[in-house]
């Protein structure tokens, strides 16, 4: 059996938190349509979600999904889980634009960090809410 790695590939995303359809508007443009109803899920009855439709079919993702364009513009939702498991933010130095979940599950829209200085160096440290890294070197 022969094995295969995922080709480092960067993505576009947007989290869903059930009060941001008009961000999930923006984000597919004129290229699919979405709209929030009730969704049925596996031993929960219904939840509250969004429906995404592509020309691929109907989609759904359920609070908490995100909501990928891939590398040749489809649009797809993915778990929370899975989204952690294989991306990781493309960082452009400023830290701010990436959601941040606090032990609560509950979505920020940027992370809160604590700034550090030293003599040589001012930068950006582990987030107060989620505990993540990101820094920003920046002569002092």
């Amino acid at each position: 059996m022969s094995k295969y790695r995922k080709k480092p590939v960067e993505v576009e995303a947007v989290r869903y938190t059930g009060d941001n359809l008009d961000e999930v508007k923006q984000f597919m443009g004129a290229q699919a349509k979405a709209e929030q109803g009730l969704l049925p899920g596996p031993g929960r009855g219904m939840h509250e979600g969004v429906y995404i439709y592509t020309l691929e079919g109907t989609m759904t993702a359920s609070v908490g999904d995100w909501i990928i364009r891939g590398v040749q513009g489809e649009l797809y939702p993915c778990r929370p889980d899975i989204f952690e498991d294989t991306y990781e933010p493309v960082a452009d130095g400023t830290g701010d634009e990436y959601e941040c979940i606090d032990a609560d599950d509950e979505v920020w829209p940027e992370h809160d960090y604590a700034t550090i200085h030293d003599d040589e160096e001012s930068w950006q440290g582990e987030c107060r809410r989620c505990g993540a890294e990101g820094y920003e070197d920046k002569t002092v």
